[in-house]
């Protein structure tokens, strides 16, 4: 089984090396079936004038580890020049539904 933490990591640093700022972390909450669920959250660091330090606004966030590799490979894509892949018929709906990358 493919290691989606480590790959959300990568993708993260390959766009990192580019400029993006983009950090990443896990979150817990209780669901209403009284289970802890994961909420993967994806920020980008930016420059707060009137407090001097940096700050966080949230970019995507999802309970599902696959969506956030998806998400993150959409971004290179995009930082590359690329067409969106179009590999994968379930993301290719879920990404119309939320109206991501709607320039594109």
């Amino acid at each position: 089984m493919a290691d989606l933490n480590r790959a959300v990591l990568k993708l993260i640093q390959a766009l990192n090396t580019h400029n993006y700022q983009l950090l990443y972390h896990k979150k817990q909450f209780m669901g209403k079936e009284g289970m802890p669920h994961n909420l993967f959250v994806l920020s980008k660091a930016v420059w707060d004038e009137d407090k001097g330090k940096y700050g966080q606004v949230e970019v995507y966030k999802t309970t599902s580890l696959i969506r956030m590799v998806l998400y993150l490979r959409d971004m290179w894509s995009l930082e590359q020049g690329e067409e969106l892949p179009q590999d994968n018929e379930v993301w290719n709906q879920i990404r119309k539904k939320e109206g991501l990358w709607e320039d594109n």
